[in-house]
């Protein structure tokens, strides 16, 4: 166990692109999640993009990752964060998700985008391995905004999931995340893994308990005119109301909007 500046690392959990993530424990001995990077390797851009959100938001954030501070040590810039359980990359790793746990993730995801959104930023690399959930919390976030740009800024890095055209071409627009959206809800729908660029909704005929309005609203999000997509805050109201009431497997039904999730109701007009 390493003790840097009275955070405990106590064991590493994963690695990305950028960084090593440590379960962790804060000095007021808080379980946390503590992302390890060079000094000047990205660290203090996502912790000031986090900033932005929360400021934007007003109080504390209901889906994106809460971040606790950050702290530095020689070369080594730590970003601590709050731990959950388990990524979506993760669960495909084991098995497929349900029909009423895909639900509550598009919706969610959704709510994030707009958290993300009122901050005037992209969050550029919206994928499985950055979308975290804990069942027995009912709570699913979005996290690592280590590329996140404000609106019609130039990218800072590479998505390892398919991004926007835009995104590709080097821009980013406010309506890039909602491509990336729709790209991991036809990911989840097909239920697999490996989903690539040439797939779309309807090359799975088995998906007969999706509603034709959240499939249209998946299609709308992929075009590839960012004027064409909806915003965030649209995108998340078009969700909502495309689950309310929506029969999936084992009988589940959203017969109410505030079953789904109950941050949601206000931007419902």
């Amino acid at each position: 166990m390493q003790d840097i500046n009275g955070y405990k690392l106590i064991r590493e959990i994963g690695r990305g692109g950028q960084a090593i993530l440590w379960q962790g424990q804060t000095p007021e001995g808080k379980n946390c999640a503590a992302k390890e990077y060079k000094v000047g390797d990205g660290g203090e851009h996502e912790f000031e993009m986090l900033q932005k959100v929360l400021q934007a938001n007003g109080s504390a954030l209901a889906h994106v990752v809460e971040v606790f501070g950050y702290t530095v040590t020689g070369e080594r810039y730590f970003l601590v964060e709050e731990l959950l359980a388990t990524s979506l990359q993760d669960q495909f790793s084991r098995f497929p998700m349900t029909g009423p746990a895909l639900m509550h993730v598009g919706i969610d995801t959704s709510r994030a985008l707009v958290e993300i959104f009122r901050a005037g930023l992209v969050h550029c690399d919206f994928k499985p391995d950055n979308i975290l959930y804990s069942l027995s919390r009912r709570r699913v976030v979005v996290s690592d905004l280590g590329i996140a740009v404000l609106f019609g800024q130039p990218k800072r890095g590479e998505s390892e999931f398919i991004a926007a055209p835009e995104l590709v071409q080097g821009t980013a627009s406010p309506t890039s995340d909602c491509y990336q959206w729709a790209r991991v809800m036809e990911l989840l729908l097909a239920r697999r893994c490996d989903i690539g660029p040439k797939y779309r909704l309807s090359d799975f005929p088995h998906l007969g308990w999706v509603s034709q309005g959240f499939s249209d609203i998946v299609r709308q999000c992929t075009s590839s005119n960012p004027a064409e997509r909806p915003t965030p805050d649209r995108l998340a109201v078009s969700v909502m109301q495309a689950l309310t009431n929506v029969d999936v497997q084992n009988g589940f039904r959203y017969r109410d909007a505030r079953e789904a999730s109950p941050s949601l109701m206000k931007f419902i007009a």
